[in-house]
């Protein structure tokens, strides 16, 4: 048989088919470096690199000892083992690649066999690789444990003695003709083990190659990407790579053609999307320290003068669009929210009796003719007190309107967009009348794209719970 080293460098079908006697090309190393080294430089770099690419999140305070403890819970008892033999070289150069691949923020994702490079297994064929077990139950760490304490390329083969306990044996792995695997790690590098539904340790599956972006998946395990989300292979999203996902960085991941935070001082209210959509304050303005969010404020509206303005609000399209805001309604409060005015037509969201409405409003094909309106309307109901997230989104099919991330209300039919169209906030200004707004107004975005329920009660749960708080990829590699 072709005798291999385990490395992420590796390609087995046309040597295995020979039946060559082969070895593989030599595993990289670089400067050593010590176990108990090891966690605590990965945990540097990883937090150096949330802070640079994570314009928002950033790195929070004691980052470091708090990356170290993940990476230590993950790594601390493979280290330990004998039998999975760390190899300090060999941690050196994988340093090496996490030092180059955070230079990028990580859009060049890890694979395991990547990660796993760092240990040589010292079991022999033939040798005892069993994984421990707790009442019969085998984690996931004690499986990735045992697949990697054997020596060379084999593979820990996994199977159940009469009493049930699990038995490892060290066998080759990619011999030809051979797809068979017994838990998820048994597999070469850009396969998986296609296990049957309820697995436990005892069933078996075949090795199936990694299924690309769109194929239907259960776990990363299947993904070419190693990243399953919503059922479906895929790239991860930049923000699974912060170690913090804020309400902001929500908001921005999503591609918001503008972003009003409404939580600084002066006479503009900066555009965060990068769009340069920013908005005026026009009339008499009042801030308030509490807002949707717990560290920043909102703008209030008495409903007798004040609003902002953007004059030509760019990058809008015409197929979908979705208005997100958050707002806070006084008994007996209401009117306009955001107002898009076209040159031709117009849309109009507002607040009545804590009733919500999405208005498309074309005018009548003569001056004396009235306006058609249709109309997407929630019932009137008590939003009760403090800041609620309202949504109106229309997707070329139909509009529907979302209240603290649950649809509310919703219309078939396809509607005109305004052009380039004018905006304000908290007001619609026409040629016939103002209409204020009164209430309190926070973190208005506007999307050329139709989100989704799921989205809006993630933003409702990191406004009200706090940021998401990730475990870096590197460090869930061994659990």
């Amino acid at each position: 048989m072709c005798r291999l080293l385990r490395t992420s460098l590796l390609t087995l079908p046309l040597l295995t088919l020979l039946g060559c006697e082969a070895s593989a090309p030599p595993v990289e190393t670089g400067p050593p470096v010590t176990p108990e080294a090891l966690c605590s430089q990965l945990a540097a770099i990883v937090c150096d690199a949330s802070e640079s690419c994570c314009e928002v999140a950033g790195a929070a305070p004691g980052c470091e000892a708090d990356q170290e403890l993940r990476c230590m819970e993950s790594l601390g008892a493979m280290v330990a083992d004998p039998r999975v033999g760390y190899v300090p070289e060999r941690a050196g150069f994988l340093l090496a690649q996490v030092r180059e691949r955070a230079t990028g923020c990580f859009h060049e994702s890890f694979d395991l066999a990547d990660l796993d490079v760092i240990f040589a297994g010292t079991v022999p064929d033939g040798g005892d690789c069993s994984p421990g077990a707790i009442d019969g139950v085998v984690r996931s760490a004690e499986l990735h444990r045992a697949a990697v304490a054997c020596e060379d390329f084999a593979t820990c083969r996994i199977r159940l003695a009469w009493d049930d306990t699990p038995i490892g044996t060290c066998e080759p792995r990619g011999m030809a003709g051979d797809d068979r695997c017994s838990h998820p790690y048994d597999c070469t590098q850009g396969s998986f083990c296609d296990l049957p539904d309820g697995w436990r340790v005892g069933d078996w599956g075949r090795c199936l190659a990694r299924r690309a972006d769109g194929w239907a998946c259960a776990s990363g395990f299947e993904c070419a990407s190693g990243y399953c989300g919503e059922g479906a292979c895929g790239a991860p999203s930049a923000h699974d790579r912060c170690l913090s996902i804020d309400y902001p960085s929500l908001v921005l991941e999503d591609g918001p053609i503008l972003y009003q935070r409404l939580d600084e001082e002066g006479d503009t209210a900066t555009d965060a999307s990068g769009r340069a959509n920013h908005a005026s304050y026009e009339g008499m303005i009042a801030r308030t320290e509490t807002g949707a969010l717990e560290d920043d404020g909102a703008i209030e509206f008495d409903g007798t003068s004040g609003y902002l303005a953007v004059s030509s609000v760019q990058g809008m399209g015409s197929e979908a669009l979705t208005i997100e805001l958050w707002i806070a309604v006084p008994e007996g409060g209401g009117g306009p929210l955001v107002a898009l005015e076209g040159s031709r037509n117009s849309l109009v969201m507002d607040i009545d009796a804590n009733a919500f409405r999405g208005r498309f409003i074309e005018p009548g094909a003569l001056p004396e003719d009235p306006d058609m309106v249709v109309e997407v309307a929630t019932d009137p109901g008590a939003l009760g007190a403090g800041f609620h997230h309202v949504a109106l989104v229309y997707d070329g099919e139909g509009s529907r309107i979302f209240i603290d991330g649950a649809l509310q209300a919703e219309l078939a039919g396809t509607q005109r967009l305004p052009t380039s169209p004018s905006l304000t906030i908290g007001a619609r200004v026409t040629a016939d009348a103002t209409t204020y707004f009164t209430g309190a107004i926070d973190e208005v975005a506007l999307f050329p794209t139709a989100l989704d329920e799921a989205t809006f009660a993630l933003r409702v749960d990191v406004a009200t719970a706090g940021p998401i708080e990730n475990d870096f990829v590197l460090f869930g590699w061994a659990r």
